[in-house]
């Protein structure tokens, strides 16, 4: 597994507040292991892992609705997570 310096990934997801960063990291997690399409490129490679990559590789959107967005984002940004 690879390790992740989560101050790295706030930094480019653009999120202040670490624990709704791993939700994020979390739900989308879950979501790449529910694929069943899905083949990682390494047999070895984690979920969790793959989704910390897409996160700090800027893959992935993230989306917070403007009401919830206060004190999480600078500047309140709409933010949902897609690909």
């Amino acid at each position: 597994m690879k390790f992740y310096d989560i101050d790295y990934l706030e930094k480019r997801a653009g999120i202040t507040n670490k624990y709704l960063l791993t939700v994020i990291v979390a739900n989308w997690s879950r979501y790449i292991s529910e694929q069943k399409s899905r083949v990682l490129e390494e047999d070895l490679e984690q979920y969790l892992s793959v989704a910390m990559d897409d996160i700090a590789k800027e893959r992935v959107k993230l989306r917070i609705p403007a009401s919830r967005a206060k004190g999480v984002l600078p500047g309140g940004y709409d933010v949902d997570v897609e690909k």
